[in-house]
Order: C-alpha cells, then sequence, then structure tokens
C-alpha cells in the first residue's frame, strides 16, 4: 500500500512540474519578435537558455528533494517501520540537511539539462553551421559585415534583416556557379 501512494504521489508531482514546465516554455516560444540585429537569434537562443534554466532551478530542487523523500519513505517501510517512526525521522532536521546538497546539485544539472535542450541546442547547432561554412570558405566569420559592405558597393539590398541582389545578371552568375 505504501508504495502505492509513494508511486502516485511521485508521479502527479513530476506530471505537474514537467507539464508546467514545457506549457510555460512553449507559451513563451509563441511571441518571438522578428529579427532587427545580426546574430539576434543566437543570442535569443542563449537567454532562452539561461531564462530556462534559472526558472526551472527550484522546480528541480524540489523534485529531487521530493526523491529522497520518498525513497526515504520506501526505504523505512522495506525495514518494516510503521508510520509514526517514518514521519518522525521525515521532519527530522538531520533528515533535511542531510539531503539538501545532494537536492541543490542535482537540480542545478537538471535545471541545466532542460535549459541546453530548450536554448543550448540551437545555439551550439547555429555556431556549428557558421564554422563549417567558414572552413570550408563559403562565407567569411563576419559574415553581416561582409553583407553590409555589399550593400554599401551596392551589390546587394537589405530589406528588413534580409538582403537581395539587385541585379539579375549576378544572381544568375551565383545561381549558376557549382
Amino acid at each position: 500500500m505504501g508504495g502505492l501512494i509513494v508511486g502516485l504521489v511521485g508521479g502527479l508531482t513530476v506530471g505537474l512540474i514537467g507539464g508546467l514546465t514545457v506549457g510555460l516554455i512553449s507559451g513563451r516560444q509563441q511571441g518571438l519578435e522578428m529579427r532587427s540585429r545580426p546574430n539576434q537569434s543566437s543570442w535569443n537562443s542563449l537567454q532562452s537558455m539561461i531564462r530556462t534554466t534559472l526558472f526551472a532551478y527550484p522546480g528541480a530542487v524540489i523534485l529531487v528533494y521530493f526523491v529522497y523523500f520518498l525513497k526515504t519513505i520506501a526505504n523505512e517501510i522495506s525495514k518494516g517501520q510503521n508510520w509514526d517512526i517514518i514521519i518522525e525521522t521525515l521532519w527530522n532536521i538531520e533528515t533535511v540537511w542531510k539531503n539538501l546538497p545532494d537536492s541543490l546539485t542535482s537540480g542545478a544539472s537538471g535545471a541545466l539539462f532542460l535549459g541546453f535542450i530548450v536554448g543550448g541546442v540551437a545555439l551550439i547547432q547555429q555556431f556549428c553551421l557558421r564554422l563549417i561554412l567558414v572552413s570550408s570558405h563559403s562565407v567569411p566569420w563576419r559574415y553581416v559585415r561582409f553583407l553590409n559592405y555589399c550593400v554599401e558597393r551596392h551589390l546587394l539590398q537589405r530589406v528588413g534583416d534580409r538582403y537581395r541582389f539587385l541585379h539579375r545578371e549576378l544572381l544568375e552568375h551565383f545561381a549558376r556557379k557549382p
């Protein structure tokens, strides 16, 4: 009976914290604005990673502490202890302080992992793409500076945060190039 209660309470807690975190993050991503500065998507990914990590940290600490709490209950039940001794053991200040450092470090790891999934993966993908393009000599490292230089020389036209060729012949030349 004790395992059923522990499993039910643990599952509901994990589901609630996970659902709220994912719901709030996905709701936040719907209001993204148009890019207006160079590399703004990279900065947005980094900011999203940091915000998610900071937002998820308290919930992750509580979740990990709750898992230690359930582990202690399961250990006491397996020893054949009655509920009065289990409750007394759980609310003992030594038990709380014993599990707190592990909860803080494990919660930080979980929050960083979630932040990495939300924003860090996109940031690494953007960096790897830029590194591949630069190493293959397809684009210069400071790509936006190069594009703005082309705008000054009237080879490209800037439209918002995008660029387009002014001359049809130049466009066709680069389209034919292997």
